[in-house]
């Protein structure tokens, strides 16, 4: 097949719709490496793909809102028309409008911007808000997980939808890491705080109730900058947790793999997630995952789990459990692979080819 992937929807701080992007493509390149694929994406994009010989990549800025709905609104178009290709696939909820409805497909993450619209900024919900005519005039609309499935016939009744669940094996393109980046004593908690529904602040609350132990751990928080990464300092330093607890922001992808590796439990402690990446992660690697009972990650993950409602109380006592070596393992043994993702992404493109709409 002859397809152009939209990976725009995928800015570089965008945390798991990176990610998603690249274990789709590393995906779609295993398991097809015949067929021929544009990627149309922001710089990192060639900056990770520019050299593989069987993929073109075309940049189109998507750092800022404005930017990226006019390369995937418009731009897209072009560039399929361009490389005659079959179809566009876009990565996120958002897809051309300027193709017939058969050729395009789309993939909705979530739909958080309805469920919490006050974690987003006016700008993001415009842009979130042309999904719903998006997901509506799609040729298929492909979910990531049931749960999020469930919620786009909800929102957008009619709309010809299908699950393709995420991988859960990206771990195994990671370089393998032994021993410790904090001193012996201490054991690493990872959480993450790019955005506002991840709620690092819970986790914070309640590392100060672990007095006991405080001293024994190290919390890392990945994705915090600017004000908000200060605003995370000064509420550590009013807990008086400051010297237990990092704020790295956005680091280099072998970093992230290497304190993950390294960590003894990961929290995600979100007021909603479509999947929940780190978990499928936390999972291939046997680590124990702290989540909320609000994130609806127990519908879409059910092993290698403690669950905690949305306070810090609940939530120190689900960490002091993970941090027990009690939680058994998730078993991985025949876990969905991003091949099979790429896979049913490609096969829901064909079938969308084939209708008559």
């Amino acid at each position: 097949m002859k397809i152009l992937i939209d990976a725009l929807g995928a800015p570089a701080s965008s945390g798991g719709m990176r990610l998603y992007v690249d274990a789709v493509v590393r995906g779609w390149e295993e398991a097809f490496p015949d067929d021929q694929l544009t990627l149309l994406g922001g710089r990192w994009v060639d900056d990770i793909f520019g050299d593989h010989p069987r993929l073109k990549v075309v940049v189109w800025p998507n750092d800022f809102v404005g930017a990226r709905m006019i390369g995937q609104i418009a731009v897209s178009a072009l560039v399929m028309f361009a490389t005659r290709s079959e179809a566009v696939i876009s990565l996120s909820s958002l897809v051309t409008p300027f193709v017939s409805k058969r050729r395009r497909v789309c993939v909705v993450h979530d739909w958080r911007h309805v469920k919490n619209p006050l974690e987003f900024g006016a700008a993001q919900l415009a842009y979130r808000r042309l999904w719903n005519l998006s997901v509506r005039h799609a040729g298929t609309v492909v979910g990531i997980s049931a749960k999020t499935h469930a919620e786009t016939q909800e929102i957008v009744p009619g709309s010809h939808g299908v699950v393709v669940e995420n991988g859960r094996d990206y771990v195994r393109f990671w370089e393998k890491v032994e021993g410790s980046t904090a001193p012996e004593e201490k054991r690493i908690i990872t959480t993450f705080g790019h955005f506002a529904n991840k709620r690092p602040e819970l986790v914070l609350d309640a590392l100060a109730l672990l007095a006991d132990e405080v001293g024994s751990l190290q919390l890392v928080v990945f994705g915090a900058t600017g004000e908000y990464r200060e605003s995370l300092r000064q509420r550590a330093t009013d807990l008086g947790i400051l010297d237990s607890c990092l704020f790295p922001g956005f680091v280099e992808q072998a970093e992230y793999e290497r304190f993950i590796q390294r960590s003894s439990v990961i929290v995600l402690a979100s007021s909603d997630e479509g999947f929940g990446l780190p978990v499928a992660e936390a999972n291939f690697l046997g680590i124990p995952a702290v989540v909320t009972t609000d994130s609806g990650l127990a519908e879409i993950h059910h092993q290698g789990l403690v669950e905690a409602t949305p306070d810090a109380a609940s939530l120190a006592e689900a960490l002091t459990y993970a941090l027990s070596g009690h939680v058994p393992r998730a078993d991985v043994s025949a876990v969905q692979t991003w091949a099979d993702t790429a896979s049913g992404l490609r096969d829901a493109t064909a079938r969308s080819l084939a209708a008559r709409r």
